[in-house]
């Protein structure tokens, strides 16, 4: 069996592609999460296949123990390595997820995946926020020269899941609407299709080396998404006033640099010399990927509706000090 180690396991990317390669017998995740006894953690033990493993990513010695006792296990070498780090916090900065990102492509493995969103090189968002230690993650991991390594990167649009019931959903719904002109579209993509990807690429290892794969399952304006939603709901997408948002922009830096980052990602797909959607027909060649009015079907019936979305509360968008839960 191919041993994978999952680093952001208990995340809506990680438990996706735990998911998508339990369903193959060639695989054993090892499953890496802080608590193992965390409900998010115990919820991956029902799929086949999944070891968990616990280790503090802050801590190198930790995960280097990882790697050494699969060595000497009866599970054998771990052979491929999927990174997604989870969003730090609401006005948190992101330095510790890049930390985390650095000791989680530190150990001696074959195939390297992550999974982050892409970045503009000649204007990178300010230290701190979580895409800038994105962009350190990849020059670090471009700078380690393992030549036994082939490292895949998968590229995503913004995630379909960002537009659940609750808070965030809302306030999702009303950023497209300020950061997009109405004649400008957004990338979005199911989390579910991460899974389904990084399933490919690992059955695919070699064909895949060294590459850098864009994916997203729709391509919509503000008024495109809010139409899609209607014919899979019947109603239209829910958002919270402008005012609010507007006001939380003034007072919250947090909410300012969320919005902010919207704006830059949607500066550099106008940008990008190839075209909008360039590469997107790529990962579609791969694999059906998910529409926006394909997943709004279940937006009433989310898998995990009890949970909340990264901590966030109304009164912590306020005070932009909402932590990661």
């Amino acid at each position: 069996m191919k041993v994978v180690l999952v680093v952001g396991a208990t995340g809506q990317q990680g438990y996706a592609v735990i998911h998508a390669l339990a369903e193959s017998n060639e695989y054993l995740c090892l499953a890496l999460t802080r608590n193992p006894n965390s409900p998010k953690a115990q919820q991956l033990t029902s799929f086949r296949n999944v070891k968990l493993v616990s280790a503090d990513l802050n801590d190198i010695q930790q995960l280097r123990s990882i790697f050494k006792n699969a060595r000497s296990s009866t599970t054998g070498e771990i052979w491929g390595v999927f990174v997604a780090l989870a969003f730090p916090g609401l006005g948190v900065s992101a330095d510790g997820e890049q930390k985390q990102g650095k000791v989680g492509v530190s150990g001696p493995v074959v195939h390297l995946l992550i999974c982050y969103t892409p970045l503009m090189d000649n204007n990178p968002p300010p230290p701190g926020l979580d895409r800038h230690c994105k962009m350190v993650l990849e020059k670090h991991i471009s700078n380690l020269n393992f030549p036994w390594t082939g490292l895949r990167i998968i590229r995503p649009g913004a995630f379909m899941e960002n537009l659940n019931p609750g808070i965030i959903g809302r306030m999702t719904m009303q950023h497209f609407s300020i950061a997009f002109r109405s004649n400008l579209a957004t990338r979005l993509q199911a989390v579910d299709d991460i899974g389904r990807l990084a399933r490919v690429v690992f059955d695919n290892p070699t064909k895949f080396e060294h590459k850098t794969i864009d994916i997203a399952g729709d391509s919509l304006t503000p008024k495109e998404l809010n139409q899609a939603f209607i014919r899979a709901t019947g109603h239209e997408m829910p958002s919270i006033p402008w005012i609010l948002i507007s006001t939380m922009r003034r007072i919250s830096p947090a909410v300012h640099d969320i919005i902010e980052e919207f704006i830059q990602a949607d500066r550099m797909r106008r940008m990008d010399p190839r075209g909008f959607d360039a590469n997107l027909q790529e990962a579609a060649s791969y694999l059906k990927l998910t529409s926006f009015e394909e997943w709004a079907r279940n937006w009433n019936d989310p898998p995990d509706k009890g949970a909340k979305q990264h901590g966030i509360t109304l009164w912590g968008l306020f005070m932009g000090n909402t932590t990661y839960t």
